[in-house]
């Protein structure tokens, strides 16, 4: 049995721009559903780093709840 690689890092950025990790995921939508269920009790910005690309995906807390949009592949 191999270990999951959770190479996506989930960051919340407070707002005097702090940032703070706060998970790891293994796939983009697994992050997205984690950050759903964070914005349910942490509304805010967050943002998903992936280790193997370097790339950000910026993913904010919606005014209104989390949304049903799937996340972007990166």
């Amino acid at each position: 049995m191999h270990p999951v690689k959770m190479s996506l890092d989930i960051f919340r950025k407070d707002p005097q721009g702090e940032v703070m990790w706060v998970a790891a995921a293994d796939t983009p939508a697994s992050a997205k559903a984690k950050i759903d269920e964070l914005c349910l009790t942490h509304p805010g910005n967050y943002f998903v780093f992936n280790q193997e690309t370097g790339r950000e995906l910026q993913l904010p807390c919606p005014p209104d709840g989390p949304s049903d949009q799937p996340a972007q592949q990166d």
